[in-house]
């Protein structure tokens, strides 16, 4: 019964994340909808779905058709055959309820693909891509996610180091007007002043060995930016240090500390997320209590995903109901489709017995003869079409 539902996907299983992309479909949401609709028309399919995240390439296509070498030439025209998954009927369904569960995401337990997963949807469905078989397993597929995020525990308790260094600043209750100085404008160091912002801190100063990465990343939140060099003569006050280079060696050593420290230091917070630590020994030493490294909070991480991954067992046992629900939810919708056509066929075969089967003889009747005939066939009528109707409903319940 759901035969027609397939699945082919690329994931960071298969392949490095650094060569996904040569899966994907390039350009906007414009250029998107035309490949679809391009891939929709060569796959001579009912409906097509896409889904594009940072670690999958996945296409649901609803077809009778047998997947061949062709579609996935089609599908992915410079990728190698032998990285692409397929999924058919049932387990097509189960992977993709698997998928918006996050069992399959690089951090078990991320939301964000459930977002991902709608957002396509949203855009194919007002595109004519995906259609009403579509529509009805991604609106099964979000009822599911929901379900195992609210039933479970798989998302709950952070796994990243910068949701967790969050969390851990949120415990020393600075004040929204706190100042901050960061060291380092990569990837860990942005993300964590992204999460902050939204806390409602504003006031950070950066500094970078990279000049200009620091300028634009002070830029995007407002802020001021330094070298490196230059930071054993601050001078400005501030609450909270945050150090995230890629450095080999400390770069606050026990004399930058006390030049930094100014004899506030037990009122600071220290925090390192280097490795190696960008910290000397004696921060964590001289200020234990305001001391947070790198090593505690991914030993938190790593307890954390172990408390998710025990939650598996109680995913599956979900998953595994959901989509038993999905079948008798897509039997009965196509019930009411094949039974939708049936007041159409009878009104046609009214007509035809009127206008010609019947003609002749309904034209030798007297007008009153005739109009008796006529509202038997509008009685006739109604009734052939209840009758299979009210059965339909009596059979679904």
């Amino acid at each position: 019964m759901l035969s027609n539902f397939k699945i082919l996907t690329v994931t960071h299983k298969q392949v490095d994340l650094a060569d996904l992309p040569s899966y994907q479909l390039s350009g906007g949401d414009e250029r998107e909808h035309l490949q679809l609709g391009e891939l929709q028309k060569a796959l001579a399919c009912e409906e097509l779905y896409y889904l594009n995240t940072c670690n999958r390439v996945l296409y649901l296509i609803i077809t009778d058709r047998v997947i061949s070498d062709q579609h996935l030439e089609i599908l992915f025209p410079r990728g190698e055959k032998d990285k692409i998954s397929f999924f058919q009927g049932e387990d097509a369904v189960l992977h993709l309820f698997e998928v918006a569960s996050s069992i399959h995401s690089l951090v078990l337990g991320e939301r964000e693909i459930l977002k991902q997963i709608r957002d396509a949807y949203d855009k194919q469905f007002a595109w004519g891509i995906a259609g009403d078989n579509i529509r009805l397993l991604i609106q099964r597929t979000v009822r599911t996610a929901k379900k195992i995020y609210s039933d479970t525990r798989i998302a709950e308790r952070p796994v990243s180091v910068v949701s967790l260094a969050v969390k851990r600043l949120l415990q020393f209750n600075l004040s929204k007007d706190a100042n901050f100085v960061l060291l380092g404008a990569g990837d860990t160091i942005a993300l964590l002043l992204k999460h902050l912002k939204k806390k409602g801190f504003s006031n950070f100063h950066i500094y970078n060995r990279t000049l200009e990465r620091a300028e634009n990343l002070a830029a995007s939140l407002g802020g001021a930016y330094s070298p490196l060099s230059d930071l054993a003569s601050h001078e400005a006050a501030f609450d909270c240090l945050i150090a995230g280079t890629g450095s080999d060696r400390p770069l606050v050593t026990s004399e930058i500390l006390d030049k930094l420290a100014n004899g506030t230091g037990h009122e600071k917070v220290w925090m390192d997320l280097s490795v190696p630590n960008n910290l000397s020994p004696e921060v964590r030493e001289t200020y234990p209590d305001r001391y947070v490294g790198i090593d505690s909070l991914k030993k938190e991480a790593t307890e954390n995903m172990k408390a998710r991954k025990s939650e598996i067992d109680k995913v599956n046992r979900i998953l595994l109901d959901a989509v038993e629900a999905f079948q008798q939810l897509f039997y009965r919708r196509r019930v009411e489709r094949a039974f939708t056509q049936i007041p159409a066929e009878i009104k046609s075969i009214k007509r035809k017995a009127i206008s010609e089967v019947f003609r002749k003889d309904l034209d030798t009747l007297d007008p009153k003869a005739k109009d008796v005939v006529e509202k038997m066939m509008d009685y006739m009528e109604k009734k052939c079409i209840s009758v299979p109707m009210k059965a339909a409903k009596k059979a679904l319940i």
